[in-house]
């Protein structure tokens, strides 16, 4: 209620801000039939179809009833309680259907919408365990469509009677869950938080909440107590008696949930670096009593070390200033940084025990997204050529659908490696990120970086393609060397601009995947720095598994874009034979994968991917190497294309022609261009 006029605060999409993608409402899942495709085009449409069905029969997969899932997922969400296993439960039977996301999803609206505010505070609860779940299986369907619905969740959790004031703490807890983990925007929780505050005002609901003097039965009417009726004149709602079951129930699984967070208090992080932290910011500031203290025990040590040589044969009261001592630099020197302000040891905050240094070559669209990601965790300096004058004026500003708009990061902006090792004052770099174009330098990107490469320092390359770590392994064998894969819909709109959607994961590993164990150490090192600035990773012993699963779709969908000119819908509703003929070039790679030790790219996988596309809306999506070819850019032809024709012929592979012969593409389909004319270098 705004306070301001005394009537009721409605939310709405368009008081929240909420940019919901119009692909995740029901009414747009299914776009209307062309009346200009042929039959013979309907029908291979329907033939792949038929033939994913097919081939998921020979694999004996059992497709479920929709209604009996529908039922049993009903049933769950009814029986939620405060156990974490019981939302486990559910949420995994959610995602082993996520085929019928579109029905699960509506199960969740109708069983928080019917039932009692005890089980409409369990499914709260529950959402946050759910959607975390489902990103982590990348199943970003969920996220998506409960953006769109949180108004409607909160309105039924909370209504706008007063009936519900017992759960408003839920509904904060669970928004606020849900805004740590990147799944809300921040202006969408400040939103919700301001609608919130007159919704917990209706004390007629408080017998849903644990009982003051613990007990239930003072609590079975309420209403009947003059203390009970709404503040500011609002009317409670008509007739509302609570059931002594459902109070008694609601008390046992606050106690639940209040026991298992105590015991989250104790648990003790698995990095000794959090627990070391975890302290730091637990500890008091240094006061004076502190500075009288640590001065005593220094003189207490001088005293009793006086006499006792060092390993320099020196005495305590000597200058020892050797730069290699064995507790640091003139570690026995009263005018060093060890015994400032009359202490034994020198005054660290937390931002310089666990900094990294790294540098990122090519900080364009996805190098900026790193760049202010890893800046959370790490000392950041980035090497930029078209956009240096405003990054290095203005940094980096995103505008993100997943992390929130105009987040700015300014780190140190060099244009070529060796100014940025100046700039550095001749410190190592723990991580060189190459997030540049894998394209046919000279110098090689290899030999770019050499300067900002120390013995110590691992190597990332966060590039598309297969076999982009054969020139780093060579020029840095003694490196640890890791190869990353990226789903990151992100445009650099404007310079030092971004946009980024609703995606973010990278996959890490070894290059090769049996590295020696200092390699390995490094890449766990990476995941878990990406993980603590609030990045999605996983990582992976064999990397290369996770390049050609992403490489099925760059390999064929990329080339045939930029040369057509057309977006991946477009091709496949412009000629009866597109289909076919991406469904080729799929195949090829597939067979070049399996060659390589990858049976996993399978046809399976071939007709999930042409089924992504087959029921886009027109006109589809425009790949990066169509993007690059329009604007007349460099294109990555040798790392996604090229490298797959030359493991082929070294796999002594057989080909149908798609993929050797660009030219075969359907003349009706498009323009065909060739590459040349796109500015490939």
């Amino acid at each position: 209620m705004d306070p301001r006029q005394g009537t009721p605060v409605r939310l709405s999409n368009d008081k929240l801000g909420l940019h919901v993608d119009p692909s995740c409402d029901d009414r747009h899942h299914r776009s209307p039939s062309s009346t200009g495709k042929t039959s013979s085009h309907r029908e291979d449409q329907e033939a792949a179809v038929a033939a994913a069905a097919s081939r998921a029969a020979e694999k004996n997969v059992i497709m479920a009833d929709p209604f009996e899932v529908r039922m049993r997922f009903s049933l769950q969400l009814q029986h939620l309680n405060a156990s974490v296993t019981s939302a486990q439960k559910a949420a995994q039977y959610a995602i082993k259907y996520k085929d019928m996301d579109e029905d699960l999803h509506s199960c969740i609206i109708e069983q928080i919408e019917k039932n009692n505010m005890n089980t409409r505070a369990n499914i709260m609860y529950f959402i946050e365990h759910f959607l975390e779940m489902a990103t982590e299986d990348r199943h970003n369907d969920y996220v998506r469509m409960m953006q769109r619905d949180i108004i409607r969740v909160v309105d039924a959790v909370c209504p706008e009677d007063g009936s519900g004031a017992a759960n408003v703490k839920v509904v904060r807890k669970v928004l606020q869950g849900l805004l740590n983990k990147s799944l809300l925007p921040n202006e969408t929780v400040d939103e919700l938080e301001e609608c919130l505050k007159e919704r917990d005002t209706f004390a007629s609901d408080i017998g849903l909440s644990s009982p003051v003097n613990g007990d239930a039965s003072s609590m079975t009417n309420v209403n009947t107590h003059p203390s009970s009726r709404p503040r500011n004149g609002a009317s409670a709602p008509p007739g509302l008696r609570l059931d002594k079951r459902q109070i008694e129930q609601r008390i046992e699984e606050d106690r639940e949930r209040h026991k298992r967070m105590r015991e989250s208090m104790w648990t003790v992080p698995l990095q000794a670096s959090e627990e070391a932290f975890k302290f730091y910011d637990e500890a008091s500031a240094t006061g004076e009593d502190d500075r009288i203290l640590g001065k005593e025990e220094q003189e207490e040590i001088h005293h009793k070390g006086k006499g006792v040589p060092c390993h320099h044969q020196m005495s305590f009261d000597d200058n020892c200033d050797d730069k290699d001592d064995e507790y640091g630099d003139g570690a026995y020197n009263d005018n060093s940084d060890w015994f400032k302000n009359g202490l034994l040891y020198p005054l660290r905050t937390r931002k310089t025990i666990m900094t990294y240094r790294i540098l990122i070559f090519g900080t364009g669209s996805v190098g900026a997204v790193y760049a202010w990601m890893l800046s959370k965790s790490a000392k950041i300096t980035t090497i930029c050529r078209s956009n240096f004058d405003e990054a290095s004026r203005n940094g980096f500003t995103i505008h993100s659908t997943l992390w929130g708009n105009d987040l700015k990061v300014k780190p140190v902006v060099a244009r070529t490696v060796s100014q940025a090792v100046e700039l550095a004052d001749g410190q190592p770099f723990d991580f060189v990120v190459i997030a540049a174009k894998a394209l046919p330098t000279m110098p090689p990107t290899a030999e770019l970086i050499r300067p900002a490469v120390s013995g110590d320092t691992t190597i990332v390359l966060i590039q598309n393609g297969i076999g982009v770590e054969e020139e780093f392994a060579v020029a840095y064998p003694a490196n640890p060397l890791l190869s990353t894969v990226v789903y990151l819909p992100v445009t650099q709109v404007s310079p030092a601009v971004v946009h980024h959607q609703e995606v973010e994961l990278l996959h890490v590993g070894t290059y090769p995947a049996e590295a020696a164990p200092k390699a390995k150490e490094a890449a766990q090192a990476f995941t878990e720095l990406v993980r603590s600035s609030g990045g999605s990773v996983k990582f992976h012993d064999d990397i290369q598994f996770e390049r050609w699963t992403k490489l099925l779709v760059n390999s064929s969908w990329n080339p045939i874009c930029a040369l057509t000119r057309l977006r991946d819908k477009q091709f496949l509703d412009g000629h009866d034979d597109a289909l076919h003929f991406i469904r080729d070039v799929m195949l090829e790679i597939c067979a070049v994968a399996q060659a390589c030790g990858y049976k996993g790219i399978d046809e399976g996988l071939i007709d999930y991917q042409i089924g992504r596309a087959c029921v886009r809306e027109l006109p589809g999506v425009q790949p990066s190497m169509m993007a690059d070819a329009l604007a007349e850019r460099s294109l990555e032809v040798e790392a996604i294309v090229g490298n797959v024709v030359r493991i082929a012929k070294a796999k002594a592979l057989g080909t149908r022609g798609a993929l050797h012969n660009p030219e075969q593409i359907p003349e009706e389909s498009g323009r065909p261009v060739s590459l040349g004319s796109a500015g490939v270098m």
